[in-house]
């Protein structure tokens, strides 16, 4: 449900980030993956705040299932939109790692919003994304 109001009124979670972030340290990975995809809709808005998370999220990244990964590829793909300098180039980095590992068949759902994004190491990625595409061919 939290996910959803982030979807339709986020400015109604800003004062529960701390509250939302506490879903962080959840061992359930449906848990994290509603997280990371609310800290998605929120990044705009608190970003400095996710920002100061991001150890914990990539810990849950790197051991997160197919969902998990999307969600935090998702979540990495705000914070280039939106963060400072520092911010958007590890944001891009974070989306890199994620690209080489993400299951092949799940890349091609992110080309689109890679490429009409302003965010450092778009062709990087981009490249990424259809060198190991094309090995489904």
């Amino acid at each position: 449900m939290i996910y959803e109001i982030s979807l339709i009124k986020p400015d109604l979670l800003l004062d529960y980030f701390d509250d939302i972030a506490i879903c962080l340290n959840s061992n359930n990975s449906n848990v994290h993956k509603f997280t990371l995809l609310t800290f998605s809709n929120l990044a705009n808005k608190k970003l400095e705040n996710i920002w100061d998370c991001r150890d914990r999220i990539c810990d849950i990244i790197t051991a997160g299932d197919v969902l998990v990964l999307e969600s935090g590829l998702s979540l990495f793909l705000e914070m280039a939109k939106s963060g400072d300098k520092k911010i958007r180039n590890e944001a891009s980095h974070c989306i890199s790692v994620i690209l080489e590992i993400l299951p092949v068949e799940n890349l091609q759902k992110f080309t689109k919003a890679i490429a009409e994004s302003d965010i450092l190491f778009k062709e990087k990625n981009l490249t990424i994304i259809d060198k190991r595409t094309s090995l489904l061919n």
